[in-house]
């Protein structure tokens, strides 16, 4: 008898709880995005370079850095999701091969100090709540290889 009256008990406070409790993190809210974007090419054939990665560096007062890393696609191009322009205003723009030799060659990094604001940016496109706005200029690098290879 009893465990038949906590299963009811739990049920009704289930009902209740279940119902009338909306969480309001479930709705979201609507954030800003600033893509960063550009293309990376071979400094010697002058073509796209793919799976080079992308690091847009900004570090705060204390030092600490916040990374937000891409890849580049098959075409060199590059989109980097900037969550700090509010915050920041210098950045670090760095390109690494990380695979070695398996991508058009063996490149040297490449690091370029930039400076964002949001009249950087403008209005792209709104997916759902969140508003997607794009860098006005693009970012382009264009790689030394380590050694001198004939172009692939």
């Amino acid at each position: 008898m009893k465990l038949k009256f906590n299963k009811w008990l739990f049920s009704l406070v289930a009902l209740i709880f279940g119902f009338s409790g909306s969480v309001a993190a479930q709705y979201g809210v609507p954030e800003n995005h600033y893509l960063v974007k550009g293309k990376v090419i071979s400094e010697k054939c002058q073509d796209a370079v793919p799976q080079i990665k992308i690091t847009l560096r900004a570090t705060d007062a204390d030092g600490v850095d916040h990374d937000m890393p891409a890849i580049t696609d098959e075409n060199g191009n590059f989109s980097v999701d900037n969550p700090y322009i509010k915050t920041y205003s210098e950045y670090l723009l760095i390109a690494e091969d990380v695979d070695g030799t398996q991508n058009k060659g063996d490149f040297e990094p490449l690091r370029q100090q930039i400076i964002l604001g949001t009249g950087d940016f403008e209005n792209s496109t709104t997916e759902n709540w969140d508003r997607y706005f794009e860098s006005k200029k693009l970012y382009n690098f264009a790689l030394k290889m380590r050694k001198d290879e004939p172009c692939k």
